[in-house]
Parts: C-alpha cells; sequence; structure tokens
C-alpha cells in the first residue's frame, strides 16, 4: 500500500483519524473508517495525533496492523462524511530541511554567519544517520564541544522553523544543547582590564619589539576607542572624518577559516559615530601621514596586515603570536578583548555616564556592569 494514507484530521475542535478507503472497506465494511483520538484539537494535540498515526500506519505497512486498534490506544467511532485534512510534512531529509531554513534566513545573515552555517553543514554531512540522538554522538566525535552545541542549537531552532511552517511536527533537538556541558564562553567571564601603567607598559613593549612593532598602532587604537578588534581590523579612512573628529565604525573584518569576510554594521547590526578627542586625533594624523597609500585613496584599510594595504590583520595569528609573545609574560590569561574592558572601566572611574560609555562601545549599561567593567581602587566619598 501506498504511504502516508492513515491522516490526522480536524471535525469540530476535535482530531480524528481517517484510514484509507480501501482498507476501510475490506476491514470495517465503510467507505472511510473514521476514529476519534478524543483530542482537542491543538498545535501540540496534532503533533501527537500524527505520531499515533505513522505508527498505524508503520503496522499496515509491515502487515501486522491491529484492526481493533487497541494496541494504538484508539476508541472506536462511526463513519461520517470526512471534512478538509491536514496536509502531513514532506518528507525531507535533514540537509534538504537545513538547505531550506538557511535559504529562508540568509537575506538577514551577516556573510560570517552564512560562513559558519555552511561549515556546520560540512559537518553534519559527514553524520551518516537521520536519528538525533546519534546525530549528537557523531558531532561529539567529529568535532569540538563548542561547534557539536553550536550545531545542535542551530539544528534544533532549524526544526522550531520547520514546524511553524508545516515541514515538521516535532523537534528532536529541542533543549539537547542544555544537556552539555558548558564551554569557556558560557561560564562568564570576569571582566579582566588593565590598570593605566599596565597600560603604558603593553604599549611600550609592543614598540620596542623587533618583530611585532608594527602592531603597535593597532593595540594603542584599541586602547584608545574601546572597539572590538573585529572593528578596528576593518576600519577605513573613509570611515574616518577630522574635520568633525569622529570615526564612524560602520562593519568589521573577520577571517573564519582563513577566507576574509567584510561584515556590514557592528555585531549588533548598527553603526556608530565615536566621537575623537585631542589625543586620538593627533595620534591618528601621525598614522595617516605615515601609512596612508595615494594611490588606494581613502578605501584601504588603516591597520593593514604587514603584506599590504589591502590586506587585513588575521586576528587569531595576531592574539596567538604577538599577544602571547608580549603581553601574555606581562599579564597572563588576557586577550586583545581586555582594551575594551580597559577603556570602558577608566571611562566610568572618570566619571563618564555608563549609558554615554554604553553608546562609544555599542553595548549596553548592564553589559557593561556585567562584562567589561572591572574592579575599581577608587574609594567612596
Amino acid at each position: 500500500m501506498a504511504r502516508n494514507i492513515v491522516k490526522v484530521i480536524s471535525d469540530r475542535g476535535k482530531l480524528y483519524l481517517t484510514f484509507p478507503c480501501r482498507l476501510s472497506q475490506e476491514v470495517y465494511g465503510v467507505n472511510q473508517k473514521k476514529v476519534s483520538l478524543n483530542m482537542e484539537d491543538s498545535e501540540d494535540r496534532q503533533k501527537v495525533a500524527w505520531a499515533i498515526a505513522r505508527g498505524i500506519q508503520s503496522d499496515i505497512d509491515l502487515n501486522r496492523f491491529d484492526s481493533s486498534l487497541e494496541r494504538y490506544g484508539v476508541g472506536k467511532a462511526k463513519y461520517k462524511a470526512i471534512p478538509k485534512q491536514f496536509s502531513e510534512e514532506p518528507q525531507l531529509s535533514l540537509l534538504e530541511l537545513w538547505d531550506r531554513w538557511v535559504e529562508y534566513k540568509a537575506k538577514s545573515l551577516k556573510v560570517g554567519t552564512l560562513v559558519n552555517y555552511a561549515q556546520a553543514r560540512r559537518i553534519l554531512a559527514k553524520c551518516a544517520t537521520t536519528n538525533a540522538l546519534e546525530i549528537r554522538e557523531c558531532l561529539l566525535k567529529l568535532t569540538s564541544m563548542h561547534w557539536a552545541k553550536k550545531i545542535l542549537g542551530l539544528l534544533s531552532a532549524c526544526y522550531k522553523w520547520a514546524i511553524k511552517h508545516g515541514l515538521a511536527t516535532n523537534n528532536p533537538y529541542d533543549g539537547m544543547v542544555s544537556d552539555l556541558p558548558k564551554v569557556g564562553y558560557e561560564l562568564g567571564t570576569e571582566p579582566n582590564p588593565f590598570t593605566e601603567d599596565e597600560m603604558e607598559d603593553i604599549l611600550i613593549a609592543f614598540w620596542d619589539s623587533p618583530r611585532y612593532g608594527r602592531y603597535f598602532n593597532f593595540v594603542k587604537f584599541l586602547f584608545y576607542t574601546g572597539c572590538r578588534p573585529s572593528e578596528a581590523i576593518g576600519l577605513m579612512w573613509i570611515d574616518i572624518s577630522f574635520r568633525d573628529n569622529t570615526i564612524c565604525f560602520a562593519g568589521s573584518i573577520t577571517l573564519p577559516q582563513g577566507k576574509v569576510v567584510v561584515n556590514k554594521g557592528s555585531k549588533t547590526n548598527k553603526s556608530r559615530i565615536f566621537p575623537m578627542n585631542s589625543v586620538l586625533v593627533e595620534f591618528l594624523k601621525k598614522h595617516h601621514l605615515a601609512n596612508y597609500d595615494l594611490k588606494s585613496g581613502d578605501a584601504q584599510l588603516v591597520f593593514p596586515a604587514p603584506k599590504g594595504v589591502d590586506v587585513p590583520i588575521n586576528y587569531n595569528n595576531f592574539y596567538r603570536r604577538a599577544w602571547d609573545e608580549i603581553v601574555d609574560p606581562m599579564k597572563a590569561g588576557t586577550t586583545p578583548y581586555c582594551c575594551r574592558d580597559t577603556f570602558i572601566s577608566l571611562q566610568v572611574a572618570k566619571g563618564v555616564p555608563p549609558a554615554i560609555v554604553a553608546q562609544w562601545c555599542d553595548t549596553s549599561v548592564k553589559m557593561i556592569e556585567k562584562h567589561y567593567l572591572g574592579k575599581s581602587n577608587l574609594k567612596p566619598v
């Protein structure tokens, strides 16, 4: 017999099963058998109903159908006219469902996010199973805990979308991420700013470094603006106005898997204007005079990699090599993002309202207090 012939219908707010005409006639002597499930019609109950329908259908296909319906916990009901039926979800494979979901979301996603989704798909394609628990185990063997949790979270979001659009009836990945141990970024980190003296020592160390001195201006800019490293990496001279003494942070550059990805807007999909003080203006003017390439014009990177004016800094290489060699011996356990902690902490300590600092740094007062603001040495007056 053809598949998907046991169906779920709704009649006057109640859920019923209907059986194929041939089976109904041969087994029950009616044109079409209709059986009440004693369930109110709701989204959750429809999922249960379809599960029952698929179980019965499986038994029909395997020639072990229980015509009394006792095995399925379903009662008896008289034949009635059949109202409009639900359409059962298309039987899409996991990757087909994934591709539809990504296609649906693509226009609202940043390029870097799409690159990550493509990487997740490549990992999923290596799992030769459709069972959710087996996919979970496969991911844990194939990749890191971070990526396994990331992919499982994406799968849950994918199936949530699929249920909403009638392409699935349940989400086998719902809650699966929370059952796995937390990874580093989920454990929460204490703000870790440098003191002003430590900041000066770090800048001097970069300036004096024969190997990594070329990153001096980049690190100084991070300390002076509190921007994210990816924003500094993607900054162009066209984004800096010496007439208004402002910087427009309107994008960023990341290099996932070594591929240059230009993202429009900030991490929160916004652009923002950062007001420059006199010290920052003087610093950037000197940097401009020494590094500006007339041939490339304003559409060139402010802090390019040593390889050329159009080559962006590879953050991971900078962090693992230059930062670890220069900064780690001075203060272990820090990252370039601690420059952001430092700027925010110093500005608040000097009396700038946290709400203003939040605007400058594209964050919120709550996030400043939780993730950026370091312990102060100030004493109450």
